[in-house]
């Protein structure tokens, strides 16, 4: 909660999946609701997005869900892109998720994990 208090006017964070910037988010307690309690800088996250789209370009599917964990297993500091995998394909089922969302929320929840490593490296 420190590095949202000390935000300058500009700077953006996210936060819970939550996008959090100077007078966005008025109270610790809403940030706190949150269950994914995670901080990183938006611009991390959004380059790992750009990036791991750039390596699944082309691909459906199954092909593209493995290409994304290839990009984050390579060029990453993601502890456990292949766990992720596995977590998103066992839960594909109970979400009723299309084939093209599940794979898309699954890069985001390792683009969110490797963003927040970055900004936990750098404190």
């Amino acid at each position: 909660m420190a590095a949202i208090n000390n935000l300058k006017k500009g700077e953006n964070i996210y936060c819970g999946y939550l996008l959090v910037s100077k007078g966005l988010c008025s109270t610790e307690k809403e940030l706190s609701r949150r269950s994914h309690n995670m901080t990183f800088e938006v611009k991390d996250f959004n380059r790992h997005i750009r990036n791991a789209r750039e390596a699944a370009r082309g691909l459906t599917g199954l092909e593209r869900a493995y290409a994304i964990t290839d990009y984050f297993d390579k060029h990453t500091i993601h502890p456990h892109p292949e766990f992720t995998l596995d977590e998103h394909l066992t839960g594909h089922g109970r979400q009723q998720l299309s084939d093209k969302m599940w794979v898309y929320h699954m890069m985001e929840d390792m683009a969110a994990l490797t963003a927040s490593n970055e900004y936990l490296r750098r404190l």
